[in-house]
Order: structure tokens, then C-alpha cells, then sequence
């Protein structure tokens, strides 16, 4: 796919692009995408914790947690930002979903969710 058609809203499953891949949370849990392949959810990417328009976004995730439990259904953000810092963020701003961690740029890179090309 193009990088145009990366930047679109699209549903994939879990596993599609990031099988086999593990990231791990604020938490320190260890999370793989082809585990929650039975699972609905949301898998958001976003550039940076702690900026302005991430936090809007977070937020908005946050307010509708609710909504996602109802539905059995799991949000998950990415960033390339480190445990560390997803932690800071979600204590600050008082998150409760995951965040995933992906300095490495393992699952940004194949999602193309930087602007990258699709794998």
C-alpha cells in the first residue's frame, strides 16, 4: 500500500500486519498483537506523551472507556515513546487503557503509522 493509505482509518485484524510482534505496556506487561486476535479493539498510533494533540486523543479514549468495556472490546495506543514515559503519561493524565511502547519502531514501521510505507 501507499503511505496515503496508510494514514486512512482502517480495520485490520490484530495479527494482520503485527503478528508475532511484542510490545510492552506502562505497566511493564508484555503485550502481543496476535494474542488479542480474538479480541475487538481499537489500536491506536500517536507521535509523542504528553503533547497537546495526543492528549486530546487519549482523553477522548478515556471518556469513552466505558463504551469499550460494554462492548468487550480493548483500546491499545502506540507511540514510539518508552515505558517509562507512557507511565508518566498515564499517571498525569490519569489513563487507564494501554499504552504500548515501540522505540524500536517494530509495529509503527509495518502499520505505516509515521508516514512510513506499509510492510
Amino acid at each position: 500500500m501507499t503511505k496515503s493509505h496508510a494514514r486512512t482509518n482502517r480495520c485490520l485484524p490484530w495479527g494482520q500486519v503485527g503478528a508475532h510482534l511484542t510490545l510492552p505496556s506502562q505497566d511493564g506487561s508484555q503485550v502481543s498483537l496476535d494474542k488479542l486476535s480474538r479480541q475487538v479493539g481499537v489500536l491506536y498510533f500517536y507521535p509523542k506523551d504528553m503533547t497537546s494533540g495526543c492528549t486530546i486523543e487519549a482523553h477522548n479514549f478515556q471518556r469513552d472507556q466505558g463504551k469499550f468495556d460494554a462492548a468487550g472490546a480493548v483500546i491499545l495506543g502506540v507511540s514510539v515513546d518508552t515505558p517509562d514515559s507512557h507511565k508518566q503519561f498515564c499517571t498525569k493524565e490519569g489513563l487507564t487503557f494501554r499504552l504500548l511502547a515501540d522505540p524500536e519502531h517494530k509495529v509503527v514501521d509495518k502499520y505505516g503509522s509515521l508516514g512510513s510505507s506499509w510492510a
